[in-house]
């Protein structure tokens, strides 16, 4: 979108300039691109851990966002046998800008070298969960 006194070129140039996620119609923060992400694998597993993706400032307002919208319970009568206890909110959502967004700011460069059963991801599910504990 061109601000009034502004012309396509200078339009682009400041679009490029915004953090990656904030044209996703202002439902979202905005998530700023990740340098420098260190990756961990769980041993023996397929599972990964990003630690510090989201600065504290980003979190906060994804807190608040997400509180906007309205947690659900999704507690439980009490285990079944050998499952533990469950008792917290939770917000599903189905945003593919979000995912997408997210997927933008650092974890698609991390993700491109990895392989897992000679496959390579190309993106996040756009279900995407917040819990409250």
């Amino acid at each position: 979108m061109v601000t009034p006194g502004e012309n396509d070129q200078q339009s682009r140039k400041r679009k490029k300039k915004t953090a990656v996620g904030e044209e996703i119609g202002g439902r979202w923060p905005p998530i700023k691109p990740k340098r420098d992400l260190q990756i961990n694998r769980l041993k023996g597993t397929n599972l990964f851990t990003i630690p510090n993706f989201f600065t504290s400032s980003e979190s906060k307002a994804f807190v608040r966002a997400a509180e906007s919208i309205g947690f659900i319970h999704q507690g439980s009568l009490g285990p079944a046998k050998g499952e533990a206890y469950r008792d917290n909110d939770r917000i599903s959502v189905a945003d593919q800008g979000l995912a997408e967004s997210i997927w933008q700011s650092g974890l698609k460069r991390i993700f491109d070298d990895i392989k897992l059963q000679g496959k390579v991801a190309i993106g996040l599910n756009p279900n995407i969960r917040f819990y409250r504990l």
